[in-house]
């Protein structure tokens, strides 16, 4: 029985010209290819690094590596309600996900990964208590680039952003390829 709804999972996904969700995943819907978002002219894709548990900027390394179409890789970046919309719907994370925003605490700025600034009356979705825990308020992290980065983190009514430290280590996240076309 199970063999077969996985034959027809596969095929009805190829017929429909879905993605096909990897089968034994809890964390999310890893899905077998990035998906297009015509919002923002970009594929997603919720990648999981498979071994340890890794800081932030080794997740941010590893978007920059890779490719999809033509495309380089980045963190993913959620500039509006309709993507962030997409993106929480379509992958469904159940565990936290680094998207590619930072908390630049000297400045009190929201950097995205391309350098751009997040302004802070723009769209935000931010977690009740918008810290981890007491021990990842900025008062923590001193220095004259110390930064807290963003991640999605499931909660009872739907996601959140919420900050933490650079040094916590999560498995998934969320990589876009901007293509700036179709």
């Amino acid at each position: 029985m199970f063999l077969r709804s996985i034959l027809l999972a596969v095929l009805f996904g190829f017929v429909l010209g879905s993605p096909v969700p990897s089968f034994g995943d809890e964390k999310g819907q890893l899905l077998n290819e990035p998906v297009y978002f015509p919002h923002t002219k970009s594929y997603f894709e919720l990648k999981q690094i498979p071994e340890g548990h890794p800081a932030w900027p080794v997740h941010k390394r590893y978007a920059e590596s890779k490719r999809y179409k033509g495309a380089k890789g980045r963190l993913a970046i959620i500039r509006d309600k309709q993507t962030h919309e997409f993106v929480t719907s379509t992958f469904q994370p159940a565990d936290p996900v680094w998207i590619g925003l930072r908390f630049f605490c000297r400045f009190r700025k929201l950097v995205w990964v391309n350098g751009e600034i997040h302004p802070l009356k723009d769209f935000k979705i931010w977690h009740k208590q918008w810290y981890r825990n007491k021990q990842t308020l900025c008062e923590s992290w001193h220095g004259p680039n110390g930064y807290m980065p963003v991640y999605y983190t499931k909660t009872k009514s739907g996601y959140a952003w919420q900050a933490s430290g650079p040094g916590k280590g999560f498995t998934l996240m969320l990589i876009e390829y901007p293509t700036g076309k179709e």
